[in-house]
């Protein structure tokens, strides 16, 4: 029979988690997704950014406009991750967490954005604090999923009343 290793392992391996080893579990989990998507956003912006001759001219509206899809992408990181995991079990939540653990790093694409197009850096300050609001967000939300993971599995039924 094959054993899973690793972090998660004790995760996988329970039938029921506690809620202390779903919770280290599905935070391992959140923390890397969203550090490897905004490490690979932030480094290939970066990348091309220095390979870029000539930058344009950083345009105000552009800007605002990058801040403003980076700002939507945390409240439907939250709402889409919350839906994921109101049935509870093992599998909503580890979905939940990384779909949370995608969603939330969105705003680093838009960062990346910022730095190849040469917008001023108040705007990419702003980003990067959305950034960190979503992360937070995030890792509270890998601890409700937790809680759903120590659930047990809602009755399709009993969902729609």
């Amino acid at each position: 029979m094959n054993v899973p290793r690793g972090p998660l392992a004790p995760f996988l391996a329970a039938d029921e988690p506690s809620l202390a080893v779903a919770t280290q579990a599905l935070r391992f989990v959140f923390l890397g997704l969203f550090g490897a998507q905004v490490t690979v956003a932030l480094a290939l912006g970066a990348t091309v950014a220095a390979f870029v001759p000539q930058r344009p001219a950083p345009h105000d509206v552009f800007a605002l406009v990058l801040v403003a899809m980076a700002a939507l992408h945390v409240p439907l990181a939250w709402l889409l991750s919350a839906a994921a995991r109101r049935s509870g079990g093992k599998q909503a939540a580890l979905s939940s967490t990384v779909l949370g653990g995608v969603l939330a790093s969105v705003p680093a694409w838009f960062a990346a954005l910022m730095l190849i197009s040469g917008q001023r850096s108040v705007y990419l300050l702003f980003v990067m604090t959305i950034l960190a609001a979503a992360y937070a967000l995030g890792f509270i939300g890998a601890g409700r999923a937790a809680v759903a993971a120590t659930r047990p599995i809602a009755d399709a039924g009993r969902e729609r009343s």
